[in-house]
């Protein structure tokens, strides 16, 4: 039986009991027709569809109950599917619901964090590799879950960008690294620049130039010393909207970094397109350079790229004294790592400024595991 639920949702229903991997020959058959149509009728986009497969297993001993719980698991694998991307097929498991009822329930703690202004912003130093003092820091967004600890980002940023929440994540971001800047230049001592990460759905919303300039004129913080990250990845929906976007940001004085260079989609017709000021170089490269001839290469084939184009270099990851010296020798002189120091609140960075800036020159690198272990949590 085939029946169409609502829109564009329809509905296989198959008698007779069949195993997962003949159902998926079904899925991928229907699947090759709605395509081949959509081609037929000469459609700018190709034509995709997302699929769900459930089994019954008589877990309701009514069965409209067992109706209803078909329809529910069908379409929260289809739901499943979708997230994975285009045309993607996803068969409904217990193991699959657990995963499910997980996410439901970490996004509903996610949402209340946000309410609840729960989330923190820690602040990673950027170096320079030639003494160690602090030339900037990088504003992270930080969640602690009671009950669970610390949640990384690279698991809650990916779910906050699929149900809608990053937009609201981005602005508390922006929020709390304006408060701190502010804070941070109340006390009379030179301020630091501080940069803060923009996913690809904050760009897309046209939403960040507005943001800050809202932000600029409200607590007067000078716009050279705010500088906003976007990854390759920020291009690869709408290039000419991003970029717009992003011109309209680089107009109002602020400075825009390239994050996670040379993992992503950037050509260099690309890049010479790119409003850009910075080009970050990918903590992969760093962490392998020492060891892997190529990945070496690569870091100098990005150094010379970046002076070519008149870029500012940032090396990300840098873990042991050799990674910096090597740095610094091939023409990075800027760096962030654990070698230096983890993300921390800010009223720590403040402390570890004010100590990298009094260490003697020349022995920063030795002594830095020392400070941290003094200064950093």
């Amino acid at each position: 039986m085939l029946a169409r639920l609502a829109g564009d949702e329809f509905a296989v229903l198959l008698a007779n009991p069949i195993e997962n991997e003949d159902a998926l020959c079904l899925v991928h058959d229907l699947q090759e027709v709605i395509a081949e149509a959509g081609k037929d009728a000469a459609l700018n986009d190709p034509l995709t569809t997302s699929a769900g497969i459930v089994t019954h297993t008589g877990a309701c001993a009514d069965p409209c109950e067992e109706s209803e719980l078909m329809l529910r698991n069908a379409i929260a694998a289809v739901d499943d599917a979708r997230r994975a991307g285009h045309h993607r097929v996803a068969i409904h498991t217990e193991e699959s619901a657990a995963r499910r009822l997980a996410r439901q329930t970490q996004e509903r703690a996610l949402r209340k964090a946000i309410e609840s202004n729960a989330l923190a912003l820690h602040f990673q130093p950027k170096v320079d590799l030639r003494t160690g003092a602090v030339i900037g820091a990088e504003a992270l967004v930080r969640w602690h879950l009671e009950g669970t600890g610390d949640i990384p980002p690279a698991q809650f940023i990916p779910l906050a960008e699929e149900c809608g929440l990053i937009q609201r994540i981005g602005e508390i971001t922006l929020e709390k690294a304006f408060a701190a800047l502010t804070a941070w230049m109340a006390t009379g001592r030179p301020p630091v620049p501080v940069s803060i990460n923009v996913s690809a759905v904050q760009l897309d919303g046209r939403l960040l130039a507005a943001k800050l300039r809202d932000l600029l004129r409200s607590n007067m913080v000078p716009p050279e010393l705010i500088e906003i990250e976007v990854t390759e990845t920020a291009f690869a929906h709408d290039m000419e909207g991003a970029i717009a976007e992003l011109q309209a940001v680089r107009a109002m004085g602020v400075r825009i970094a390239l994050d996670d260079f040379g993992t992503g989609y950037a050509t260099l017709s690309l890049l010479q397109r790119l409003p850009v000021d910075t080009l970050k170089i990918d903590r992969s490269f760093v962490s392998e350079m020492i060891d892997t001839r190529s990945s070496e290469e690569i870091v100098r084939m990005v150094i010379a790229l970046a002076r070519a184009l008149g870029k500012d270099l940032v090396a990300e990851g840098v873990e042991t004294v050799e990674q910096s010296r090597r740095l610094v020798e091939l023409g990075c002189e800027a760096g962030q790592g654990w070698l230096y120091a983890r993300a921390m609140p800010f009223d720590v960075l403040m402390a570890f400024i004010e100590k990298s800036h009094s260490t003697e020159p020349g022995r920063v690198q030795s002594n830095m595991p020392l400070a941290l272990r003094r200064v950093a949590p």
